[in-house]
C-alpha cells in the first residue's frame, strides 16, 4: 500500500513540476519576446529627445502624449509577468531581471 501511495505521490509531484516548468517557460517567452515594436520604441525615443531639446512641434507633442499610455501599459504588464515568474521561482524581482538579462533603460530624461 505504501508503494502505491508513493508512486501516486511521485506522479502527482511530477505533474505539478511539469505544469510549473511550462508556466515559467510561457512567462519567460512573454517577457522576452513580447512588447512594443522597434519602430514604436525608436519613434518614442526620437520624440522624447526632441522634447528634451525643446524642438518638438505641437503635432509631435500630441503624438508623444498618445504613446505614453501604450508604453506604460506594456511596462505594467511585463512587470506583472516578471513578478509572477519571481514568485514561481521563489526568488526576487532583481534575480529574475538579472537571469533574463533585462537591463534598465539607458535613456533617462530630466
Amino acid at each position: 500500500m505504501n508503494d502505491e501511495l508513493l508512486i501516486k505521490s511521485n506522479y502527482f509531484n511530477f505533474k505539478i513540476n511539469t505544469h510549473l516548468n511550462q508556466k515559467k517557460q510561457d512567462l519567460i517567452g512573454k517577457i522576452k519576446n513580447g512588447g512594443l515594436s522597434k519602430q514604436f520604441f525608436k519613434r518614442q525615443q526620437f520624440l522624447l529627445q526632441k522634447s528634451v531639446d525643446g524642438t518638438i512641434t505641437a503635432k509631435e507633442q500630441e503624438e508623444a502624449l498618445q504613446m505614453i499610455p501604450i508604453s506604460s501599459n506594456w511596462d505594467l504588464t511585463r512587470i506583472k509577468w516578471i513578478l509572477q515568474l519571481a514568485d514561481l521561482r521563489k526568488t526576487t524581482l532583481e534575480a529574475v531581471r538579472i537571469s533574463l538579462s533585462i537591463a534598465p533603460s539607458e535613456n533617462v530624461y530630466p
